[in-house]
């Protein structure tokens, strides 16, 4: 749903808090919300070079935990890509 007028239900900024504090990550919406226009301007360069649907599944998984990493990166956390993956 990438790059559409679709929103989430529940937010994704809720869904970011929930899932970070289950790791004991604490994220707050404006952090949550700069980490997702750093995530989104990635996702952007990353289907200009190799869009998402001709990726293997390991190279899928790599870009989402990178996903993942810059949204909590912007909410102030450091984490691998293991962790966020």
């Amino acid at each position: 749903m990438y790059g559409t007028l679709a929103g989430f239900d529940p937010p994704r900024e809720q869904i970011q808090q929930q899932a970070a504090s289950k790791f004991g990550l604490d994220v707050n919406r404006d952090g949550v919300d700069a980490g997702y226009h750093l995530a989104d301007e990635f996702m952007t360069r990353q289907n200009s070079t190799k869009p998402l649907r001709k990726m293997n599944g390991n190279e899928q998984w790599t870009f989402f935990s990178r996903y993942e990493q810059l949204v909590l990166q912007g909410a102030g956390h450091e984490v691998d890509l293991t962790l966020a993956g």
